[in-house]
């Protein structure tokens, strides 16, 4: 009951939200999204998987029934067509009878409930971009808190065990010994690392607009420490890998004043200073392990792999991403 009480709230509270303005909507929607891993975890019930689900259909409810603003960028029409397409592929794929129809509708709300979002992007001016940048830095700072938490205290103080957090107590290979990947507030260790990864680039160009006072010059450059310390935290290699990526590309050919490139250059040091410090940080290191690499590549792509892909190139059915 509590969960349908939460999920009927929240799809209220984002509608009013995106009611107010496109920015607000998204971010109390990213808000949820954050806080929806440790909520589903401490909420054994089947309406809390929904809690995502309620935020998003109040965001896009509240966009449907208001009329853009004369500030916002209006919506490119060719984008409205690709976008049609996008969710009548799966559409059609979910009335082809190859698995049963709860799992393809599973299936299709995981490729195509999201894909308006790609509109509501194309709204956004490079103002409302930095506004959202600040959403970003906030929810990132509030996440590396619990992860920083958990890190110390343990998961159990924070995640129960129980079927929706077995993959969390199942990553216990952190340093060999018996360490956990650190998950913050999100569902698992690899979404915590990856939404650190994907929102940098947002709160790096904001860093770098020159009109931004002091004050949010500072949350945004935390915000980048944060969220690059909690990749480490979460000790997905692959995203660690993408954070390696990203800094040095940033490094090279950001424009940034003398200033803003001494303080760059301070944050890579202060993130290297930390993760040399504790090897729990350091779990990406065993990629210069050749033969462990192969091994687990040999595990993700074998000949079952191999020959299911043959057998199905589009897939078998929504279900699987055909």
């Amino acid at each position: 009951m509590l969960s349908i009480f939460l999920c009927g709230f929240i799809a209220i509270a984002c509608f009013v939200a995106a009611r107010r303005s496109l920015v607000t909507g998204i971010g109390a929607t990213l808000a949820v999204g954050y806080i929806y891993g440790i909520a589903r975890a401490n909420i054994a019930q089947t309406g809390s998987h929904f809690l995502f689900d309620a935020a998003v259909v109040g965001l896009f409810l509240a966009r449907l029934t208001k009329s853009s603003s004369d500030t916002e960028l209006p919506v490119p029409r060719q984008l409205i067509f690709w976008v049609v397409i996008l969710i009548a592929w799966p559409f059609f794929l979910m009335a082809i009878p190859q698995q049963d129809p709860l799992v393809q509708l599973v299936g299709f709300r995981g490729n195509a409930f999201l894909l308006p979002y790609i509109l509501l992007g194309s709204q956004l001016d490079d103002e409302r971009r930095n506004q959202l940048a600040l959403w970003c830095a906030a929810l990132n700072i509030f996440a590396f808190a619990f992860a920083a938490a958990e890190f110390q205290l343990g998961l159990p103080a924070f995640f129960p065990r129980n079927a929706v957090t077995t993959i969390i107590y199942a990553s216990n290979d952190v340093a060999g010994n018996g360490n956990y990947r650190i998950p913050a507030v999100f569902g698992s260790a690899h979404a915590y690392g990856g939404t650190m990864v994907m929102t940098l680039p947002l709160i790096l160009g904001a860093w770098l607009n020159p009109r931004k006072g002091t004050a949010t010059s500072i949350l945004l450059a935390t915000a980048i420490l944060a969220a690059s310390v909690g990749v480490f935290m979460s000790a997905a290699r692959s995203h660690a890998l993408l954070l390696f990526a990203f800094l040095g590309f940033a490094t090279v050919s950001a424009r940034m004043s003398l200033l803003a490139r001494a303080g760059w250059i301070s944050l890579m040091l202060t993130i290297a200073i930390l993760v040399a410090a504790d090897a729990r940080l350091q779990r990406f290191t065993t990629l210069s392990d050749s033969g462990y690499v192969t091994e687990r590549i040999g595990w993700s792509v074998n000949s079952s792999f191999l020959d299911l892909a043959v057998k199905y190139p589009l897939g078998n059915g929504l279900a699987s991403g055909g």
